[in-house]
């Protein structure tokens, strides 16, 4: 019984010492490798350094010159086309601004326009009552009467035209001139043997605002027989 006791303390031990040499020589190893790795690499780095070093060495004046003038001319080209960008961008800028003040002026002519276009509809009817005024007069037998009350009334038409013609309202012409839908009103039709879409009579006159129809001429056409 006491020798296989010894026996087996004795196999314990051997296996022990065996696998502590095993532990420790492969640690010494893995440090060996890794100091090995170490001087590799950094003798790698060292001959790098020492391969730019020596092309740094190699270039002549001229060399180093003409490296440096083409590092600035990438640079100048560089700036270059960002200046043209920002040209660019300014250009477009500007003509932005431009448009919008453009567009700002055209609202504000047309918002000045349609404020009186209502106001200046009622006048019309005011013009319409001094014309169909003087109409009258001209038909009757005592036009010469009470010239003082005639001149009176031109007076005031012509104070009402010059209204007009400062908030640019003005008549139109429309007798004798061939039809148009878009400044005409054709309010009866004539027939005629010698004239055809002739405006043969005007029954009240047409106006325009700033370039603009307010009222179209209400008018007699003629139509061929």
């Amino acid at each position: 019984m006491n020798i296989t006791r010894i026996n087996r303390n004795t196999v314990y031990r051997q296996c022990a010492s065996a696998y502590i040499d095993r532990r420790f020589f492969s640690g010494v190893d893995a440090t060996k490798e890794s100091r090995e790795k170490l001087v590799k690499d950094s003798q790698g780095k060292t001959e790098n350094e020492t391969m730019n070093e020596t092309d740094e060495q190699d270039l002549t004046p001229e060399d180093a010159l003409r490296q440096e003038n083409e590092s600035m001319k990438q640079k100048l080209s560089t700036l270059e086309t960002k200046l043209k960008e920002l040209e660019l961008k300014y250009k477009l800028s500007l003509s932005n601004c431009d448009n919008m003040c453009k567009i700002h002026k055209k609202e504000l002519d047309n918002a000045k326009v349609y404020a009186v276009t209502d106001f200046a509809k009622a006048l019309l009817e005011v013009a319409d009552t001094f014309e169909l005024a003087f109409q009258h007069l001209k038909n009757t037998e005592s036009e010469g009467s009470g010239d003082d009350f005639v001149d009176g009334i031109k007076m005031t038409e012509n104070l009402l035209q010059q209204t007009f013609e400062r908030f640019g309202i003005e008549r139109y012409e429309s007798l004798n001139e061939e039809f148009n839908p878009q400044v005409h009103e054709a309010m009866f039709e004539v027939g005629d043997k010698n004239s055809h879409n002739k405006v043969i009579q005007v029954v009240k006159n047409g106006y325009k605002i700033s370039g603009r129809i307010l009222r179209p001429a209400k008018v007699g056409v003629s139509k061929r027989l």
